[in-house]
């Protein structure tokens, strides 16, 4: 299809996605895995109507953005990658294959992130990341073989740079500060849109922390 095509299709899925995110505070979490999964969508065809692996102009924002309950996250997450940012060396785990479907996904759409890696449990995360040494681990909580907490504990003693951003069903309070007293520098919840993930991603990227409101899951406890 021609740029134009694609920006017809951009325009008609932007219409879409307002209509969803007007009614942010009513959506389920099926719904917001559909969210998701159409955010992942869009940025495929912009990248796909720009002919560039690297959009040559700002990513259009949605006008219900600044209304949504992800806007206080996104707006502090840095702009579209271009060619000149340094590649995010990125490692997920997660035993379910289709948050590994979507993840991958998400991520190689943003352009400057390459995967190093596949967990599919903890031992597996905790022997890639010792293999691979990446800059940033996106961590499942509930594993077989190690879980979550544990598995962040062991790749901060063999990494020590790396970071870690857990991504987790897991709405524990008990369970978030137990991630943040094993040395992670986030928790994002599943199931999250795509501004929300990868605006923490970026956070963690930039040395900052990224946990949940106690009163708002879906919100940003601190980014400092």
């Amino acid at each position: 299809m021609s740029p134009e095509q694609y920006h017809r299709i951009l325009e008609s899925l932007d219409q879409a996605l307002k209509v969803i995110q007007g009614a942010s505070a009513e959506l389920s979490e099926q719904d917001r895995e559909f969210l998701l999964q159409l955010e992942i969508l869009r940025s495929r065809i912009l990248r796909a109507e720009s002919g560039h692996p690297f959009p040559p102009r700002p990513v259009p924002t949605l006008e219900s953005d600044s209304a949504s309950p992800f806007a206080a996250l996104r707006a502090g997450a840095e702009p579209p990658p271009r060619c000149d940012r340094p590649r995010l060396r990125v490692l997920f785990a997660d035993d379910h294959d289709s948050v590994r479907s979507i993840l991958r996904a998400l991520l190689l759409a943003e352009g400057d992130i390459e995967i190093v890696g596949e967990a599919l449990n903890g031992p597996d995360a905790v022997d890639q990341v010792r293999a691979t040494k990446p800059d940033l681990v996106i961590m499942d909580l509930n594993m077989p073989g190690l879980d979550g907490i544990s598995a962040t504990r062991e790749v901060l003693r063999i990494s020590p740079a790396t970071r870690v951003l857990v991504f987790s069903a897991n709405r524990d309070p008990a369970s978030v500060q137990k991630a943040e007293n094993a040395g992670a520098s986030g928790y994002i919840f599943k199931p999250a849109t795509r501004a929300l993930l990868i605006g923490a991603l970026r956070a963690v990227q930039r040395g900052r922390t990224a946990f949940p409101e106690r009163t708002n899951p879906y919100a940003p406890r601190s980014i400092s």
